[in-house]
């Protein structure tokens, strides 16, 4: 357990020294010594965290509709069908 604390403070520490979108579009680069603290630290963390969900939740998705399960389940909605006809339906 301490292997993966250790390895997700380095994950962390990285990631704030990444420089923001904002700070490439001015042109700054990468050469930051020192690890932003308390609010900056706290924000580009939250900032990680909430895009790597939307990815997550992005990829749910794609997987889903590519799978063809929620137009399945969009088109069967409104149908009253038997279940031996559903089972045909669905091979």
């Amino acid at each position: 357990m301490a292997a993966l604390r250790k390895l997700l403070i380095e994950y962390d520490d990285a990631i704030v020294l990444e420089p923001t979108k904002d700070e490439l579009n001015a042109g700054a680069m990468s050469d930051r010594n020192v690890a932003p603290t308390g609010k900056e630290r706290f924000g580009r963390l939250t900032a990680e965290r909430i895009e790597s969900v939307g990815r997550e939740i992005k990829l749910a998705f794609d997987r889903a509709m590519y799978s063809g399960g929620l137009l399945y389940a969009s088109a069967m909605q409104g149908i009253n069908v038997s279940p031996a006809d559903e089972a045909e339906i669905r091979q």
